[in-house]
């Protein structure tokens, strides 16, 4: 009895869930140059039961509806029909007006009351200058991505060529494997998720989830890179390097925002969503301070030995071309706004950009060095503060105990 019930249940259900009506965009998305034009067909998932007459809406980026639609990246579209018993297709021929991006949406203006998410169905059109260019900032994107990837493996292979990770901060490894699980967690969330997407879908009925399978790879990848470094530090040598308070400090600091983001978000004071953005802000923040131990190091012991200079010439490279991109991306779409309205992205790739300058100046210019570099030695000397009052001249954070003074040969 309870069986035949139940199968009576999902019939109705499903019968309710098919008699749903519908209407979509044959093209999701339209790329135009200046004055060009193009086709996109409307049409019904099943025969309209009245007469209906569609009007298009034009929001922006953001979501905001367009006021002046004669401003719009399209020329305003007339209203379209679709009479009683039919299902269209009705064809539109839409035509670029200026540089930019629309959604195009649609809002039955008779009144009925049979469509369910109308405001998710959207045909998102961008009109360039150039198609050309467009094509050259997805292959500069693309090689950005690569030259970033490829950023983590000198020093790996540095590493495992000098069996030693001395010249390496450890507080730079830290920050970089909490920067990037917090950054990976993220990517993991909001792409796998049905949960996280639905909400995200909620705040933002025709955005697109701003995580791609690249933005995954690159993070993940970055994390198992870092700890395969991490796993170098523990096994090769490090000359008594140690992780600084100041860091520890700053983890424990980060473990517990997000411990308390978490907690608020399991009471459903904030959404899992504002969860993960939450925490995204310990990766920006990071990017910020993790190149400083590095650099104050590389100071404080007059050298770059131990620090690969690939992993610098590679992140120049990627941080150079991401500029590369807003800007192309800027004039091309003639939207400067999205890249340098809000300077968080531009402050860290010119930021980011900074540091790989100072690295190349104190590894070509301030610190140069052939294929060897001697280091001084103190015998019994396990800190960097009983070093530098025994050497006062030569200031390092690397300490090498042996039994007599000496100097030892570490190769390039």
């Amino acid at each position: 009895m309870n069986r035949c019930l139940l199968l009576i249940i999902t019939f109705v259900t499903s019968s309710l869930a098919s008699s749903e009506f519908s209407v979509s965009f044959s093209k999701s998305s339209l790329s135009l140059e200046l004055n060009e034009v193009a086709s996109v067909n409307i049409s019904l998932n099943k025969p309209a039961p009245q007469t209906l007459i569609f009007a298009f809406t034009y929001r922006d980026s953001n979501g905001d509806y367009v006021k002046n639609v004669n401003n719009s990246a399209v020329r305003p579209l007339d209203a379209i029909t679709i009479l009683a018993g039919q299902t269209g297709p009705v064809n539109v021929t839409v035509a670029a007006n200026k540089p930019g991006r629309v959604y195009l949406g649609l809002n039955e203006t008779g009144g009925s009351d049979i469509f369910e998410n109308l405001d998710r169905v959207t045909c998102n059109v961008l009109v360039m200058h150039l198609s050309w260019l467009d094509g050259l900032q997805i292959a500069v994107g693309w090689i950005y991505f690569v030259a970033w990837t490829v950023s983590f493996y000198p020093q790996v292979f540095l590493n495992w060529k000098r069996k030693s990770v001395v010249g390496f901060n450890l507080d730079f490894l830290c920050l970089n494997l909490v920067g990037f699980l917090v950054y990976s967690v993220f990517n993991l969330a909001l792409f796998a998720s049905p949960a996280i997407k639905e909400e995200y879908a909620r705040l933002h009925p025709i955005g697109v989830i701003p995580v791609m399978v690249n933005d995954i790879f690159f993070s993940v990848h970055a994390f198992l890179i870092c700890g395969v470094t991490g796993v170098q530090v523990l096994i090769y040598e490090r000359g008594g390097q140690r992780v600084s308070r100041v860091c520890i400090v700053i983890l424990c600091l980060i473990g517990v925002y997000c411990i308390i983001n978490a907690i608020v978000a399991g009471a459903n004071a904030i959404t899992w969503l504002t969860f993960l953005f939450n925490i995204s802000y310990v990766k920006l923040f990071i990017t910020f301070i993790k190149y400083v131990p590095q650099a104050v190091m590389n100071c404080r012991r007059r050298s770059t030995v131990g620090w690969s200079i690939g992993n610098i010439c590679l992140d120049l490279t990627g941080g150079t071309l991401s500029i590369l991109q807003m800007f192309i991306v800027a004039y091309n779409f003639d939207d400067w706004s999205s890249g340098f309205g809000s300077p968080t992205k531009l402050g860290l790739g010119l930021f980011s950009i900074t540091f790989d300058i100072f690295f190349m100046v104190q590894h070509w210019c301030l610190y140069p060095h052939g294929g060897e570099q001697a280091v001084p030695i103190i015998t019994g000397v396990s800190s960097t503060e009983s070093y530098s009052q025994a050497m006062p001249n030569y200031q390092s954070v690397v300490d090498y105990p042996v039994t007599t003074y000496s100097e030892i040969t570490v190769k390039t």
